[in-house]
């Protein structure tokens, strides 16, 4: 047999093998799927065996969350939601503290209109009056930068009187206390005294500072000290009784029933009478000095209480604002004075006191006569 006869021998023998194995192949797919039976193990329908340990789909399918056991899934949920609470409050917190600082920026920042040195809290009408004034003191300056700290009444006191701007500025932080008087006395002269004293004026009175309510207790305390020659009453001492007595009321905030309750007490008698020149005039040349109860709007803005001090030989009078420099600083006409008040007051010595000082006058003049002896 020759080469080429063996070639195709062999080449139809191995066509005749596939042919068998395919059609046993096909035999094998055709009795499963008709008599139903299961698949061989390892077996699929492209006729290749699958190796003996099976491959798992399980990770690609559930992820990392089918791994974990469900506490673990609750301790990642509850902190899942304390983050996001935490978020919630640190948001909350900071529109919170932007608007507080957004508000005191705010506050800072405020600026009267009218005139940026004056406290934006303070009135337009007394910004204009600030305004005016605020070049002739340095203090005025820390005056007006606390006005909204003030009564406008004290802040009229300092323009009024500028002498005071000292004492207005420190009245915001003083203490609320008082001193005794320890000038000296002489009796039959009335001594000039003012409500903003530093020994009395940051008293408070008839809920103010005494310095701008203590009309009252001022001119009392000045006419005692002329008729008595003492100084034991100051005008907080008078305040004082008046508060105790609940006179230290209406428009001029003292009324006339403190002078007729404490006059007994003060060793003093009190006339009242219609205002009038001629009985101003004579009670001075008694060395009677009487208060008078000044209307507002005519010696100053505000009703309150003067004392005409003494008579000058030209029958002009001397009067005593304890709210003004101005007003005590020259003579006035009796007949002006008495248009201007709504009442008057005579103060002199009680008959208790002349009598115990006639007393006085005696056992003195005993002792000296006994002495010379």
């Amino acid at each position: 047999m020759d080469y080429s006869s063996r070639q195709d021998r062999s080449r139809n023998g191995r066509s005749t093998r596939r042919s068998s194995s395919s059609g046993s192949r096909q035999q094998r797919r055709t009795s499963s799927s008709t008599t139903g039976g299961r698949p061989l193990r390892g077996r699929t329908d492209t006729g290749y065996r699958l190796g003996s340990r099976g491959m798992s789909f399980s990770d690609r399918r559930g992820g990392v969350a089918a791994q974990l056991n469900p506490r673990s899934l609750m301790l990642i949920a509850a902190a899942l939601i304390v983050l996001i609470l935490l978020a919630v409050l640190l948001s909350t917190c900071t529109r919170s503290c932007s608007n507080k600082e957004a508000e005191e920026t705010q506050t800072v920042e405020a600026v009267n209109e009218l005139d940026a040195r004056v406290a934006a809290g303070a009135s337009s009408e007394l910004t204009s009056r600030l305004s005016v004034v605020l070049d002739r003191n340095d203090r005025f300056a820390e005056i007006a930068k606390n006005a909204d700290q003030y009564d406008e009444r004290v802040i009229q006191l300092a323009i009024d009187n500028p002498e005071t701007i000292d004492f207005v500025a420190q009245l915001p932080t003083h203490d609320k206390t008082s001193e005794p008087y320890e000038d000296s006395v002489t009796k039959g002269t009335v001594p000039k005294l003012f409500n903003w004293d530093s020994r009395w004026g940051y008293v408070d009175y008839a809920g103010l500072p005494l310095a701008v309510t203590g009309s009252g207790p001022t001119v009392l305390s000045m006419g005692y000290m002329g008729l008595t020659g003492r100084s034991d009453k100051t005008p907080a001492d008078i305040a004082a009784l008046s508060e105790a007595d609940g006179t230290n009321t209406g428009e001029e905030y003292t009324t006339a029933e403190l002078f007729t309750r404490e006059a007994e007490t003060l060793g003093l008698r009190v006339d009242t009478f219609e205002p009038s020149a001629e009985e101003i005039t004579a009670s001075l040349y008694n060395n009677h000095p009487t208060i008078c109860q000044i209307k507002a709007n005519t010696l100053t803005p505000y009703a309150h209480w003067v004392l005409a001090a003494s008579v000058n030989e030209d029958g002009t009078i001397n009067v005593y604002d304890p709210t003004s420099t101005e007003v005590s600083s020259h003579p006035w006409s009796a007949t002006t004075i008495s248009g201007y008040s709504s009442s008057i007051h005579v103060l002199q010595l009680s008959d208790k006191a002349l009598a115990e000082q006639e007393g006085e006058g005696e056992s003195e003049g005993e002792g000296e006569y006994s002495g010379e002896g």
